[in-house]
C-alpha cells in the first residue's frame, strides 16, 4: 500500500489460500503500484473457527476502511470464506460495508480501477463496478 491513497474505501478480499494474493498479484502486474487500502486474507482449509475468522476479517475491515466503509470480495459463494466474510459484515457497525461473493480477475481489475482514478467514488457505486466487472468477465468465446 502506498502513501497516497486515491478512494477512501477499503478492499478486503476474503479467499480460500493463497487465491487474494494471486488475484492481487496480479492486478499489479497489470496496473503497477495500487494506491488504495487493500488487503487479502486466505483462509486455510484446516481453519474451521469461524467465531475467530469472522473476529479477523472484523479486525481487517478496521484496517483497510480509510472513511467511506469497506468492499470485501469472497471467491465461492457458500464456502467458509464467503460464508465468515458475510457474518462478519453483519457485525460491522461502525462504518458501512459490501460483500460480493465470486471474486474473479476481472471484477478485482474493475474494482481497484475505479477506485485508483475516482477519490469520491461510494461504496454503493464501487459494490455496483464489482458486479458488473465480475459479470461482464465472463463471457462464451466460441
Amino acid at each position: 500500500m502506498d502513501n497516497i491513497l486515491n478512494s477512501m474505501i477499503g478492499i478486503l478480499l476474503v479467499t480460500h489460500g493463497q487465491i487474494g494474493e494471486s488475484l492481487l498479484e496480479c492486478v499489479r502486474e497489470i496496473l503497477g503500484p495500487l494506491p488504495i487500502s487493500i488487503i487479502a486474507l486466505g483462509i486455510e482449509p484446516k481453519e474451521v473457527d469461524t467465531e475467530t475468522l469472522c473476529q479477523h476479517i472484523q479486525i481487517l475491515g478496521r484496517q483497510v476502511n480509510q472513511g467511506d466503509g469497506v468492499l470485501v470480495l469472497s471467491d465461492l459463494v457458500g464456502a467458509t470464506p464467503a460464508n465468515t466474510a458475510t457474518s462478519a459484515c453483519k457485525s460491522m457497525k461502525a462504518y458501512p460495508s459490501h460483500h460480493i461473493a465470486g471474486l474473479n480477475l476481472s471484477m478485482l481489475l474493475r474494482v481497484c480501477s475505479y477506485a485508483m482514478q475516482d477519490s469520491m467514488i461510494t461504496l454503493d457505486s464501487l459494490a455496483e463496478i464489482a458486479l458488473e466487472g465480475g459479470h461482464r468477465g465472463i463471457i462464451e468465446l466460441m
